[in-house]
């Protein structure tokens, strides 16, 4: 038991080194370099700082026992702190679109679809409870906030599916070993 308290500790002090740097990084150093670059008008070079941030941040966070998709998604939340992050997203849109689709692929080559079908009575269960969960939140928290009628049944119901976001954390979670 004193192994696994000193492995979590290790995790909390690993996460706390990244949280630490992407800190220090959004603050001070980052938009600096972000605003150099995009002042340059030189398209070709701020794609390329966009990239080299998000290989930064993945190589760290997988250096440090964290997932790539992790680093990525920290340079990605720094770089909308930029005030030039219109400039950075107006040229990595292209290449979000691919990773996207990618993403998505590879989401679908991992898909077991023998545990699918010999667990449908489970997973339908789980997926409308899910859904019903959220649409329940959504729908109580705007009613308290007194929404009426036509929102509150779009944002009910628009709001539950799940995210893509969610299957990142659930492949964190279970490359870890907690799920």
């Amino acid at each position: 038991n004193h192994g696994n308290l000193a492995g979590n500790l290790l995790t909390l002090v690993k996460a706390l080194v990244v949280i630490s740097f992407l800190w220090i990084g959004s603050k001070k150093i980052i938009p600096h370099f972000a605003e150099t670059v995009a002042y340059s008008k030189n398209r070709e070079i701020l794609l390329i700082f966009a990239i080299g941030l998000i290989f930064l941040f993945s190589g760290l966070t997988q250096a440090l026992g964290f997932s790539l998709g992790a680093g990525a998604f920290l340079a990605g939340l720094i770089l909308s702190r930029a005030t030039v992050n219109l400039a950075v997203f107006s040229e990595t849109r292209p290449l979000r679109d691919v990773f996207l689709a990618i993403f998505f692929v590879c989401l679908g080559f991992t898909l077991d679809f023998s545990f699918l079908v010999n667990n449908i009575g489970n997973v339908l269960l789980i997926s409308t409870s899910i859904l019903i969960l959220k649409i329940a939140v959504v729908v109580f928290i705007l009613l308290f906030f007194g929404y009426h009628g036509k929102a509150v049944f779009f944002c009910g119901f628009g709001l539950a599916q799940v995210g893509e976001f969610a299957f990142i954390l659930v492949s964190a979670v279970a490359a870890a070993g907690s799920l």
